[in-house]
């Protein structure tokens, strides 16, 4: 079984701090990068729910890098 999200289009965004705002570019991996990210943790709280360990979100969260 294939992990149902792809996570393929999930890029490492370099960021640098001197730099005043982001290029479009690095705004919209940004936005693919966090939508990735929610739709994951989504995924992984609804099978805890799933197997019995429903209730607090953070068990998901504790598996994001």
């Amino acid at each position: 079984m294939d992990f149902p999200i792809d996570v393929t289009r999930y890029k490492r965004l370099g960021i640098d701090p001197a730099q005043k705002s982001l290029t479009a570019e690095q705004r919209a991996q940004l936005a693919t990068n966090i939508q990735i990210m929610r739709d994951t943790i989504i995924f992984f709280t609804a099978i805890g729910g799933i197997k019995g360990l429903g209730g607090h979100t953070g068990g998901a969260y504790s598996i994001v890098p």
